[in-house]
């Protein structure tokens, strides 16, 4: 497939619904933005896995957080004697119970999601050891100005579908339901940050098949129903399984 950018998913979206029309061309950033959002919800790749360092600052019980973080997987520090000792996740309601007057110092030993841009620790650090912590980084999204990302370079089929069921969804067309079975998908991450999109419905594998444009070839295949499986690569090959989303498998 050839390289994907903001502009020419913009035009897809155009081409492949067949609607040129200016209240469709106004709503296709819509489009992209929902995809997007909803995909960097249901998976996370190992490529979006970051690492930082940094060092505590003496008195202070707030680490901030990696400006890109979504979920912080780990905290630790480096001692003194240049060992890493994980920090242990409690509440916030722990911490606040646990070291009660903030202004006592120590090796700090636990930490919580204080808020979406900071990390809270207990004790209150006493030296500015150096952290460091393990997350997951937010999906750049795309825009006239950030003209690619990870699922244009990584996933097309997966970003294309997906804007074409918000796509079909807000013009009310009846084809939704055709995008939503060719988004293949799968909860957890994969080692690989490009596998990461392959699907495994109950242990069977779906398969995107490229869909027809609008208006061309058969109907499209109904929620619940069988369909039949064929090998991958070959087209209107799709497997049928409970639905959530963009045809992930609850």
């Amino acid at each position: 497939m050839a390289t994907m950018t903001f502009s020419t998913l913009t035009q897809d979206l155009k081409d492949w619904m067949e609607n040129d029309g200016t209240e469709f061309g106004n709503e296709t950033n819509n489009f992209i933005s929902l995809a997007e959002q909803r995909i960097a919800r249901d998976i996370d790749p190992y490529a979006f896995h970051e690492a930082v360092n940094s060092t505590f600052n003496v008195g202070d019980r707030f680490v901030s957080k990696p400006a890109d973080a979504k979920i912080i997987f780990h905290f630790l520090l480096i001692n003194s004697s240049s060992q890493r000792v994980f920090l242990e996740k409690r509440t916030d309601e722990f911490i606040y119970d646990y070291w009660k007057n903030s202004a006592t110092t120590g090796t700090p030993k636990y930490w919580s999601n204080y808020s979406d841009t900071a990390i809270l620790v207990a004790p209150t650090p006493s030296a500015a050891l150096r952290i460091e912590m393990t997350y997951s980084r937010r999906l750049a999204e795309l825009s006239s100005t950030n003209t690619t990302n990870w699922l244009t370079e990584n996933a097309q089929d997966l970003l294309l579908y997906g804007c074409l069921m918000e796509a079909s969804t807000f013009t009310k067309r009846s084809t939704v339901d055709r995008w939503h079975l060719r988004v293949p998908l799968r909860k957890e991450p994969a080692q690989d940050g490009s596998q990461a999109i392959s699907s495994v419905c109950g242990g069977v594998p779906r398969w995107a098949a490229g869909p027809q444009p609008m208006g061309r070839g058969g109907p499209p295949q109904q929620p619940g129903a069988v369909a039949a499986v064929s090998p991958p690569g070959s087209r209107g090959s799709e497997v049928v399984c409970e639905e959530n989303g963009y045809g992930l498998c609850a």
